[in-house]
């Protein structure tokens, strides 16, 4: 686990830096500095780097394998605990009856025999502190952050017991979720495609492909992980069962109105900026949960997703929004990039003595 350090002085640190990799930039890192000035003259200034707790917001459109849309939930599929019932889960769930598989899908991540359940595209709308202060968007970076998400199959569903006779409970694995960036910042090299959803299902161009979505540079590789959302079926705890501790991906929803929302854990994998967010700043809530002997009820995960779903747009099933929540502990050469790299502006950071903050 990576850890901060703060409170120390930006002239001291910047020089350390210059001294030990001169005044390289890494090109492709998503460039984390204040937008506004969130705390008055004397405190963080526009421009200044920034390091914490960070969101990124989504808009996305998800295309869904549909459960008896025109009635009421089904019930199907393994609790995924022991991990061995997923795969066995996925084949269940496929067999249910009626259901409306997902258009221009891809085999899934967990059991590559059949197709996946969720798979979508969206773009980062911007990346804010947890209080709401912008650190990136496009209009001030100059470039833009777009997304794939693909792979998860649905092994475990059932009425969810707050309203079964429309809502269903879904528990999923193998989310994988990839975001990209186009563009340079402060030059024309890599000029921005605009990400255009009006595409519809049909500008899907491979598993982890989408026109206009997977063009730059892929700067974040991520992947659902369990332990996080509900206990082992029958154990104790706020959600026993509903697809067991082995769910990744979980979604409540009503398949009519396609209205619902969800969550979701994930983990870096890969990707340029892996090592910025790669940092297990989130633990699962092991207090909460009754895993039994043998099982290590501490877990960590870099991200968590919540998600709200209404009726999708341009041929999309579902359009979503969808904050992501980790820790950003850039590289020494990323916050050099959030500076500009240039000697005027290091003389003037030198000359300073003051406490960076962290909102």
């Amino acid at each position: 686990m990576k850890t901060t350090l703060i409170n120390k002085r930006a002239g001291v640190a910047i020089a350390a830096l210059v001294t030990s990799i001169g005044l390289s930039t890494s090109a492709n890192a998503i460039v984390l500095a204040y937008e506004s000035d969130p705390d008055g003259p004397g405190g963080i200034n526009i421009g200044d780097a920034y390091v914490g707790p960070v969101q990124f917001k989504f808009v996305a459109f998800d295309n869904g394998t549909l459960y008896n849309p025109a009635g009421a939930p089904l019930t199907g599929g393994f609790s995924g605990s022991p991990g061995a019932g997923v795969a066995g889960g996925i084949a269940a769930v496929n067999a249910l009856v009626p259901q409306i598989p997902a258009t221009f899908a891809f085999p899934g991540t967990i059991d590559p025999g059949s197709n996946e359940d969720s798979w979508g595209v969206g773009r980062v709308t911007n990346i804010q502190t947890l209080g709401g202060v912008d650190v990136w968007s496009p209009l001030g970076k100059g470039t833009e952050l777009t997304a794939v998400f693909h792979g998860e199959q649905d092994f475990h569903i059932q009425p969810d017991p707050s309203n079964p006779g429309f809502d269903t409970r879904v528990s999923g694995a193998g989310l994988r979720l990839d975001i990209w960036e186009d563009g340079t910042p402060g030059g024309p090299v890599d000029p921005v495609t605009t990400f255009n959803a009006a595409l519809g299902p049909g500008g899907r161009t491979g598993a982890a492909s989408y026109l206009n979505a997977s063009d730059g540079t892929l700067v974040l590789s991520l992947a659902s992980t369990a332990g996080f959302i509900h206990t082992n079926t029958g154990a104790g705890g706020p959600f026993p069962g509903f697809g067991g501790s082995a769910t990744e991906y979980s979604t409540t929803f009503n398949f009519g109105s396609l209205t619902g929302g969800g969550q979701f854990y994930l983990n870096v994998i890969g990707g340029a900026d892996q090592s910025i967010f790669n940092t297990n700043a989130i633990t699962s809530p092991s207090a909460a949960f009754n895993f039994g002997a043998g099982v290590i009820p501490s877990q960590f995960s870099d991200f968590r997703g919540t998600f709200t779903s209404t009726p999708g747009q341009f041929g999309f099933d579902v359009t979503a929004n969808d904050p992501l929540t980790g820790l950003a502990v850039p590289e020494p050469t990323t916050v050099l990039a959030g500076l500009g790299c240039m000697l005027p502006i290091f003389g003037t950071l030198f000359g300073r003595n003051r406490r960076r903050k962290i909102a």
